[in-house]
């Protein structure tokens, strides 16, 4: 086993600067994948809640709007606008009231949340993730715009690999196109 170890480190100490480089390249651009496919794969299941909860929705508003809408008749008529403040008003309390109707409602503004959120970040992420193929000051300005997400160790650990791939990368050209990671 130790020899096996030996034979190991022997031969990382023998790989060229370039091969560490490139190295280090398909390892950052693996984890700025991994990022974007992080991001994308939680917007699509926001925008799955959405589809589904959109008619979730509409069912239960549905089955609690004809009391909100006796209580806005009994005291505007219904042509008014403050019969419609009313309706939209008690359509509020009475789905906050209702355990399943709120929960749907928080889940709907988390897909929002997430939908926002998540789309400022895609774009630079993709960017950085083709930033890996060319020099290595524009793959460290690419990394450095994309926003850090706190709640993401992906995002930290793309960030990390880029600066890892910059001290392998440093003085070296970029890859040829052929040979982009």
């Amino acid at each position: 086993m130790t020899s096996l170890l030996a034979a190991l480190a022997l031969l990382a100490a023998c790989e060229s600067a370039d091969e560490k480089c490139a190295r280090a390249r398909d390892e950052a651009q693996a984890t700025w994948t991994s990022y974007v496919v992080s991001l994308e794969s939680a917007m699509e299941d926001a925008r799955d809640t959405q589809r589904t909860g959109k008619e979730q929705m509409s069912a239960h508003e549905q089955r609690l709007s004809e009391p909100v809408k006796r209580d806005a008749d009994a005291r505007y008529e219904r042509a008014s606008g403050a019969w419609m403040r009313a309706f939209e008003s008690g359509m509020h309390k009475a789905c906050s009231a209702d355990p399943d109707c709120d929960q749907l409602k928080q889940a709907l503004a988390k897909a929002d949340d997430v939908l926002d959120e998540f789309g400022q970040r895609l774009e630079p992420a993709k960017r950085a993730q083709a930033a890996m193929a060319l020099t290595v000051d524009e793959a460290k300005q690419a990394s450095e715009a994309v926003p850090i997400h706190a709640g993401s160790p992906v995002a930290k650990a793309a960030q990390a690999s880029t600066g890892a791939m910059a001290e392998q990368c440093e003085g070296l050209p970029p890859p040829k196109p052929d040979e982009s990671p």
